[in-house]
């Protein structure tokens, strides 16, 4: 079994940098203790601040793991630390680390004299044991230091495995991180992105009311007549229905439940009947194109039966006439699609347009 690497690489690093204290270690001493206990120096390193702790734990497990090969069996070692206050030899040292390292396994076999006896003596329940004993003893001395170095080694590798496993499951926890920052962000562009489609819509509803009354406006409000032309049956029904409201509560009642966007037209509307004007056929017709069904069922709330006859025969009376222009102008569309078709009738040569 080899130097526990990681954990000799430990100790030198608190020697290094604690020191002994206050004072710097400045050398490091591999001691081999022999069977009667006595140390014996192997090899001294000087510390300095310039000193690689990396390259040097390599360098002294190294060497001791050479020196115990070169010896054969199990031998036992350790490492002092001195400092300016103890010079290096044995006792001396302010910090040690103790190890004990195992030959690389062999295959070494009995002598042969060793074998003879064993043979001579096989036959007997003594020399059997004696055999089994030895063929233990033998086979522990090759199979243990391999299992030694094969669990260091499997130490080494799990100790690797766990630190790659953090550091995946930190990058991990990174990448969650900033995957829901990313959603999240997402998720904002996107009731950002619905926010401004609702207010374009309502913007561009409020625009396909509006800018067809505009010009009737701009003409009421400087004073000018609005073009009546010709009164329709519409027009004329809306009259009276606005003449119905005798109570002003009631017409602000119906005020309140029109749109932003229908406010000037009904406006205009109700100041062209109070000043007895004609209703601009153009406001009238863009006012009841805004009007929706929910909206429909509000403004019955405020009417009396007859103003709601008067509501709906002009609404009825608006859709009739849109109706009748969309038709007319599908059969102007079919009249200009068949005048555009192909004539079948044979082709009149030359020849036949010049006799005669």
């Amino acid at each position: 079994m080899g130097v526990d690497r990681k954990r000799l690489l430990g100790h030198v690093r608190k020697w290094a940098l604690g020191g002994d204290r206050g004072d710097p270690c400045t050398s490091i001493a591999l001691v081999h203790i022999e069977a009667s206990g006595r140390g014996k120096p192997v090899r001294t390193w000087d510390v300095t601040p310039e000193t690689v702790i990396e390259t040097l734990v390599t360098e002294m497990s190294d060497i001791a793991e050479e020196d115990a090969n070169n010896l054969g069996e199990k031998q036992r070692y350790a490492f002092g630390a001195y400092s300016g206050r103890c010079q290096p030899g044995i006792g001396n040292y302010f910090a040690r680390y103790a190890f004990t390292l195992y030959p690389p396994a062999t295959f070494e076999s009995a002598s042969d004299d060793e074998i003879v006896e064993m043979s001579e003596n096989a036959t007997t329940s003594k020399g059997h044991a004696q055999m089994s004993s030895k063929f233990a003893l033998d086979l522990m001395k090759q199979v243990l230091p391999w299992a030694h170095q094969l669990m260091s080694r499997q130490e080494q590798t799990i100790s690797r495995q766990a630190a790659e496993i953090e550091s995946l499951y930190a990058e991990r926890r990174k990448n969650v991180i900033l995957h829901e920052r990313v959603v999240q962000q997402s998720h904002k562009r996107q009731l950002q992105l619905r926010k401004v489609i609702f207010w374009e819509k309502k913007k561009e509803e409020a625009a396909s009311i509006i800018f067809p009354m505009l010009a009737p406006l701009f003409m009421a409000a400087a004073g000018k007549q609005l073009p009546s032309g010709q009164a329709t049956k519409e027009s004329v029904t809306f009259e009276h229905f606005i003449n119905s409201f005798t109570d002003e509560e009631q017409l602000m009642a119906l005020q309140a439940r029109m749109k932003p966007q229908q406010m000037p037209a009904i406006g205009a509307i109700v100041m062209a009947v109070k000043n007895k004007q004609p209703i601009n056929a153009v406001v009238l017709r863009e006012f009841l194109k805004s009007i929706d069904e929910p909206q429909m069922e509000s403004i019955k709330e405020v009417l009396s039966e007859e103003q709601r006859n008067l509501f709906f025969a002009a609404v009825a009376g608006f859709m009739k006439e849109h109706e009748d222009y969309i038709e007319k102008m599908r059969k102007a569309q079919a009249a200009t699609n068949d005048t555009e078709a192909v004539d079948e009738t044979e082709p009149v040569g030359d020849d036949d347009v010049f006799e005669g």
